[in-house]
This record gives structure tokens, C-alpha cells and sequence, in this order.
């Protein structure tokens, strides 16, 4: 009888052990889930150079996207009925502050006063462009964000949920920033 109690005895912490494994396993592939930025298959291709270099402002002033001196630029594509776009924006911005190395713009769906209410409801002081469509910068999902390098190619992209996609997004732009250079 002992040895029968000391061979279930074995197997019981032979499971524990397996479970505690198992649970670590599937809480590290979380951690790193959270460490990629989603949907980065959408859009244009990294490296492709961004199809709109200079545009007008809701203001109507000349808003470059991106500038041969920037260290990188940050395009964020949005929309003025997108719920989850109301929720990045003070992120955006308050990631925009932090970094005033870097360029960062707004492209905005929706009518033009729905923008311009946007962008004073929410103190958007960054250069902000009414868009019609996204058609050419191959993404319908929002808010979506490319970084872009001094000579307008795509270095980093995808869906920007959380502060955390944004922060990874800029970190990937630095890493390959230099990597189309001419």
C-alpha cells in the first residue's frame, strides 16, 4: 500500500508541475502578444514610399508628412465616429509632447466640421488633415498609424490601440530608421 501511495504522490506533483508549466507558458506568449503591434500586415509595405507628402490642414495651412531633417514621423489614420479613435487621441498626444524629436500628424475621416469639432474637443494641436478616404494608404482599419523616415518611407505600422502599440511603433521606426537610405 505504501508504495502504491508513494507512486500516486509522484504523479499528483508530476501534474502540478505540468500545470504551473503550462500556465507560465501561456502568460509568457500573452506578455509578448502585447509586445507586437496588431494588424501590421495591413497597408502599404514597409520600405514603400507614403504616397501623400504635403497636404492642407483643416486650418488650411501646408502640412508636410514628412520632412528629410525629422528623425521619423508618426501618421495617425483616424476617424471622427470611431470610438476607439476618441480613446488614442489624448495617448497620441500625450506621446506626441514626450517626443518632440519626432513629427507627428493626424489624418482624419469624417465631415469637416465632425473634424473640427474633433479636433477642439479633444485639443488636438498637432498638424490635422480632413481626409475623405484611405484608399490609397491600403488600410480601412483605425486607428491605424505609420511611421514614416525623413524621405517618407514606411518603417512601422499598424493598429494603435494602446499607448504601448504606439511607444513599440516608435521603437521599431528608431531601429530601422536608416534602412532605406539611399
Amino acid at each position: 500500500m505504501s508504495n502504491l501511495f508513494m507512486l500516486s504522490y509522484v504523479i499528483l506533483w508530476g501534474v502540478v508541475f505540468l500545470l504551473a508549466y503550462s500556465s507560465i507558458s501561456v502568460m509568457k506568449k500573452q506578455i509578448q502578444m502585447v509586445k507586437e503591434i496588431p494588424d501590421t500586415d495591413m497597408g502599404l509595405d514597409i520600405g514603400t514610399v507614403f504616397p501623400i507628402e504635403k497636404a492642407l490642414t483643416i486650418d488650411n495651412k501646408d502640412m508636410t508628412l514628412f520632412k528629410a531633417k525629422s528623425e521619423v514621423s508618426i501618421v495617425l489614420l483616424a476617424s471622427s465616429w470611431c470610438e476607439m479613435c476618441k480613446k488614442v487621441f489624448p495617448l497620441f498626444l500625450s506621446v506626441a509632447k514626450q517626443n518632440p524629436q519626432y513629427q507627428f500628424s493626424v489624418m482624419m475621416l469624417g465631415d469637416l466640421e465632425e473634424v473640427t469639432q474633433h479636433v477642439r474637443d479633444y485639443e488636438i494641436t498637432l498638424p490635422v488633415k480632413h481626409a475623405e478616404q484611405f484608399e490609397d494608404l491600403q488600410t480601412s482599419l483605425i486607428p491605424f498609424a505609420y511611421a514614416l523616415d525623413g524621405e517618407g518611407h514606411v518603417l512601422a505600422k499598424g493598429l494603435i490601440n494602446t499607448e504601448e502599440h504606439l511607444r513599440l511603433l516608435l521603437s521599431i521606426a528608431k531601429k530601422t530608421k536608416h534602412k532605406f537610405a539611399a
